[in-house]
C-alpha cells in the first residue's frame, strides 16, 4: 500500500482508506448522536465526550462527498467512455446495491412487525425519493445530485471560454426568471432559491465540489510538495495538528449533530491531514482499506442491524465500548455477507467472460 501521499495527488488506494475512516465516523455518529434512545440502558464514563465526538462524526458526509467529487473528476479526466456513462454506471451501482439490501431487510421487518407495510411508501423508498424506512438512505439522491452535477461540469469544461461564460449567463437568468415568475416577489424568489437550496442539501454538494477542484487544480499536490519528503516526525506532526485543529475548530461551530455549514472548508484540511497521518503506518492503512472496501455495504446495512440486535446486546451489557463493539463486529458481518456474495458474482462474470475470448 501507498506509504507517502503521493505527488500526483490521492491514490485509489488512499481514498479507500479515506472511505473506511468515514464510515466508522458514520456508524459511531448513527449509534451516539442521540444518548438518550438509551434510558439507563447504557453506562457512559463522559457522556459530553461521547456526543461531541459522535457530532463530529458527521464529517463522514464530508468526506464521501469529498472523495467522490475527487475521483470523478479524475475519471471524467481520464476520459476513456463518455462522462454520461460513467455518471450513470455510478449511479446504477449503487442503485442495484440499495435494492440487495433493501429488499431482505425490508422484507424481514414486514414480516417481524416491525414495520406496517403501506404500498405508497415502499414504492417511494424503493425509489429513493424518501428514506423513511432507514434514515442512513438520504445519501442516496444525493449521491444522484453528484453524479448529475459532475457530468454538467464535465459538459461545461468542454466548451471554450467563451462559450462558458454564455452558457453560465444563460443559465443563471433561466434559473432566476423560474423563481421570480413562480414566486412573483423577490422575497419569495430568495426563499424559492434557499428551499432549492435545502432540498439539494448545498452544503454537502459544496464539498463534493470542492473535491472536484482538489483534483482539477492539483491542489494537494501544491500543498504537500511544500513539506520535506523525507522528514517524516515533521510530516506526521503537521497531520496530526492539522486534524485535531480541524476536529477542535468543527465542534466549536457545531450547533448540531447534523452541522455541516463550513465542511466545504474543512473537510479538504481534515483530509489532507488524514493521509499525512496514515504515512507508513500500514496496520492502519490496511484496517481502514478493508473498511473501505466494504464501506458501502456497511453504510447500507448498519441502521438495519441496530434495530435488529440493539436489545439484545443491552440485555447483557451496559457498557457503552462493549456496546459499540460488539454492534460493529455484527455490522461488519452482514457488511462481509454481501461484499462477499458482491466478489463472488463478479468473478463468475470475469470468468464467463473470459472463456467467451
Amino acid at each position: 500500500m501507498t506509504d507517502y501521499v503521493s505527488q500526483k495527488g490521492i491514490t485509489k488506494e488512499q481514498s479507500t482508506q479515506l472511505q473506511g475512516l468515514a464510515v466508522l465516523l458514520m456508524i459511531y455518529h448513527h449509534f451516539f448522536n442521540d444518548l438518550t434512545i438509551y434510558g439507563d440502558a447504557l453506562r457512559f464514563w463522559k457522556p459530553d465526550w461521547i456526543i461531541t465526538f459522535a457530532w463530529f462524526g458527521k464529517i463522514c458526509v464530508g468526506i464521501f462527498a469529498f472523495v467522490s467529487g475527487y475521483g470523478m473528476q479524475r475519471v471524467l479526466e481520464r476520459r476513456k467512455e463518455p462522462g454520461a456513462f460513467s455518471c450513470l454506471r455510478q449511479v446504477m451501482r449503487l442503485l442495484v446495491r440499495y435494492w440487495i439490501v433493501f429488499l431482505p431487510f425490508m422484507g424481514l421487518f414486514f414480516v417481524m412487525g416491525k414495520r406496517s407495510f403501506e404500498p405508497r411508501e415502499f414504492v417511494e423508498n424503493f425509489f429513493c425519493l424518501r428514506s423513511t424506512y432507514n434514515g442512513a438512505f438520504w445519501y442516496v439522491q444525493e449521491y444522484v445530485i453528484f453524479m448529475a452535477l459532475a457530468l454538467l461540469l464535465a459538459g461545461w469544461l468542454r466548451l471554450d471560454k467563451k462559450h462558458r461564460y454564455l452558457c453560465a449567463g444563460i443559465f443563471g437568468a433561466v434559473g432566476v426568471a423560474v423563481l421570480l415568475l413562480g414566486t412573483g416577489s423577490l422575497a419569495g424568489a430568495m426563499e424559492g432559491l434557499k428551499a432549492a437550496l435545502d432540498l439539494i442539501r448545498i452544503a454537502f454538494v459544496l464539498v463534493f465540489f470542492a473535491g472536484w477542484l482538489t483534483a482539477r487544480f492539483r491542489i494537494f499536490e501544491k500543498a504537500f510538495s511544500l513539506l520535506p519528503e523525507g522528514k517524516i516526525c515533521v510530516r506526521k506532526l503537521t497531520g496530526i495538528g492539522v486534524t485535531m485543529a480541524v476536529a477542535a475548530g468543527r465542534n466549536v461551530l457545531s450547533d448540531s449533530a447534523a452541522y455541516a455549514k463550513l465542511d466545504f472548508l474543512l473537510v479538504p484540511v481534515f483530509v489532507a491531514g488524514v493521509l499525512l497521518c496514515l504515512e507508513g503506518v500500514k496496520p492502519l492503512q490496511g484496517l481502514l482499506y478493508a473498511m473501505g472496501r466494504m464501506s458501502a455495504w456497511l453504510w447500507l446495512t448498519h441502521l438495519f442491524i441496530f434495530d435488529l440486535t440493539k436489545d439484545r446486546i443491552l440485555s447483557f451489557t451496559d457498557s457503552h465500548l462493549v456496546f459499540f463493539v460488539i454492534e460493529l463486529f455484527f455490522c461488519i458481518l452482514a457488511a462481509l455477507v454481501f461484499w462477499g456474495g458482491e466478489l463472488g458474482i463478479d468473478r463468475i462474470r470475469k470468468m464467463k467472460k473470459a472463456e467467451r475470448k
